[in-house]
């Protein structure tokens, strides 16, 4: 290296420059080292961007999923790769274990639960080409939409059937009420929340039902406008639903909504409130198709005495439902198919022989069907016949129709 002095003038500072003379190794390895960075060019290091630092990104795709992966492949069969399904074996076990030997079909056997988010059949197959050549496979085909029917293509006729057959129940609906997490009271069957009634599913609190249970046959109800109207007539009209409660009763009117005009039978078998019923009654008015409320005995008993503030006084039932019947009544001066008022209101009771009058010794004890009235089993259905007769000619004085 040489140093040089420049004069810069008289009085002036001398500037002083170095002059560097480079080797033959130095240029040559100076060349070597161009040719290689014009080849494979590299982004500046952190040391040469001064005030700048490496860091952290968590930079995303614009569509904000995470980054593809490709897919993994079982080495041992190429081409196949892993299926998370919740398919598993009936007994409950992984589909790893092996199969049990059936003594009676003398076979090797596996009794297997697929399950799939789509529609399909199981088509058996054998592998012929690869190295899974001979293995035996189960292939889920899907159903091709061709393969579906278009149910309101039916004659209405035979749309009807279906629905009968859809909503034929043995006996009454019994309904109470469930009040979900930030949600109304809605009505329910009786033992929605029995866990017993629900095995192998789990209570979603937040939800307010059982994960994975199966829709009920009312949900055909809520597909489209057509056949709401088409089914309502039937799902309310042929069926009996009974309550244990006015409040729920009137929870259930209110939910169906204009529907209430199918509503053909109600059963209670809850202490009478007057303050509730005269809601109820309020809201039956354009039950146009009613043809029975029938209310349990015990509530009717005219010699209750043990619980005497919650027996219902005929006097006080015709009275609470006067405005309903009034307008019931007047339905029917205009549509024959609406049933005389006359005859709404009916006694019953459950049909079944108590306790004390199937055991062997029933001379020697006492019916216990009502403690009240003292009325047998053998008896109830002509007492609960003369109470609704009773409550009929009420109706006919206090509404002035001659029966």
């Amino acid at each position: 290296m040489v140093r040089t002095r420049q004069d810069t003038g008289v009085g002036a500072t001398p500037k002083y420059t170095d002059d560097k003379t480079d080797t033959e190794e130095e240029v040559q390895s100076n060349k070597t080292q161009a040719r290689v960075a014009k080849k494979n060019p590299k982004i500046p290091t952190a040391p040469s961007l001064p005030n700048l630092r490496p860091r952290k990104s968590t930079t995303k795709p614009a569509s904000g999923g995470k980054k593809q992966s490709k897919t993994r492949t079982d080495p041992s069969l190429p081409g196949l790769r892993p299926w998370k399904t919740t398919t598993k074996l009936a007994s409950g076990g992984k589909l790893t274990e092996s199969s049990q030997y059936n003594v009676v079909a003398a076979k090797f056997t596996h009794v297997v639960e697929v399950q799939h988010n789509d529609t399909f059949t199981l088509k058996p197959m054998i592998i012929n080409e690869g190295t899974l050549k001979g293995r035996h496979i189960l292939l889920l085909e899907p159903v091709a939409v061709t393969e579906y029917f278009r149910f309101l293509d039916l004659p209405p006729e035979l749309r009807k059937m279906v629905y009968g057959y859809l909503f034929d129940e043995n006996g009454a609906i019994k309904l109470e009420t469930h009040k979900p997490v930030r949600e109304a009271r809605r009505p329910v069957r009786t033992g929605f929340r029995n866990a017993k009634q629900h095995k192998g599913l789990t209570w979603s609190k937040a939800d307010g039902k059982w994960i994975g249970q199966v829709s009920s046959n009312h949900a055909i109800m809520r597909v489209n406008q057509q056949l709401l109207q088409e089914t309502a007539a039937v799902a309310y009209g042929t069926t009996t639903f009974a309550f244990t409660d006015m409040s729920d009763l009137n929870i259930f009117i209110d939910t169906i909504g204009d529907m209430c005009a199918y509503l053909k039978h109600v059963y209670v078998r809850c202490s009478y409130n007057s303050t509730k019923a005269l809601s109820v009654f309020n809201n039956l008015k354009a039950a146009k198709a009613l043809r029975s409320i029938t209310f349990d005995h015990n509530i009717v008993c005219s010699r209750r005495t043990v619980y005497s503030r919650h027996t219902l006084d005929k006097e006080t039932l015709v009275a609470d439902a006067k405005r309903m019947l009034k307008a019931l009544h007047k339905m029917k001066k205009t549509d024959d198919l609406v049933t005389s008022v006359l005859d709404i209101f009916k006694v019953g009771w459950d049909e079944k022989v108590c306790g004390n009058c199937l055991a062997p010794s029933k001379d020697l004890r006492k019916c216990s069907r009502c403690w009240s009235c003292e009325v047998s089993c053998e008896n109830m259905a002509e007492k609960c016949e003369e109470t609704t007769t009773s409550i009929r000619k009420l109706i006919a004085i206090k509404l002035g129709i001659k029966e």
